[in-house]
């Protein structure tokens, strides 16, 4: 338990006050608005932001430089986007999920690449390997898990014996996804 103590000797005047300010480590930065979620790129050299901001009344995608302590708007998305969820694939690119606009976004660098989409989206996993690069994609009602081709933006059909392209549908309501680039092994049970 952390207490300050002080004694005050003398007479006090009307309009006199203490000033003293404690120090707990932490800097606190404006950004614009209340972060929404935060993921630090690869190379740890800045952090990716969703950041409500204050004057848009919306989500925006911003960058955060640890070193300057700054952040910057990020161009380049939809201006009716309203961005989610981010997630970096294997080769470094962020990539963005987006409530407001129906796309997935994923930004290499600064060129930002839109994957359209029938709707907007709730999340967004990747998966690649040397020659395919696959998003998983949870439409906004979060009932559903989708495979985009990140190439050829072409919706990949998982049942090919119902006609049209199929999800991969679920009973309950996805909270997230997230890809795992390294083998998983599920406990064995008899």
């Amino acid at each position: 338990q952390r207490v300050v103590a002080f004694t005050v000797h003398g007479t006090a005047t009307q309009g006199d006050y203490f000033e003293f300010s404690t120090d707990n480590g932490l800097v606190e930065r404006n950004v614009g608005g209340v972060p929404l979620a935060l993921s630090t790129d690869p190379t740890q050299s800045r952090i990716a932001m969703v950041v409500h901001d204050e004057n848009l009344d919306q989500p925006v995608l911003r960058w955060f430089d640890p070193l300057s302590g700054t952040a910057t708007d990020q161009a380049g998305l939809a201006p009716d986007s309203k961005p989610h969820r981010l997630t970096w694939d294997e080769e470094g690119h962020l990539w963005v999920s987006d409530l407001g606009y129906g796309a997935v976004w994923e930004i290499d660098g600064t060129q930002v690449i839109e994957h359209p989409l029938p709707w907007p989206t709730l999340d967004v996993a990747v998966l690649q390997s040397d020659d395919i690069r696959r998003a998983f994609v949870v439409p906004k009602d979060g009932r559903s898990i989708w495979i985009l081709d990140a190439d050829t933006d072409e919706l990949i059909d998982i049942n090919t014996q119902q006609e049209g392209i199929q999800p991969m549908n679920t009973h309950s309501p996805i909270l997230g996804i997230e890809a795992m680039a390294v083998p998983w092994e599920f406990p064995e049970s008899d």
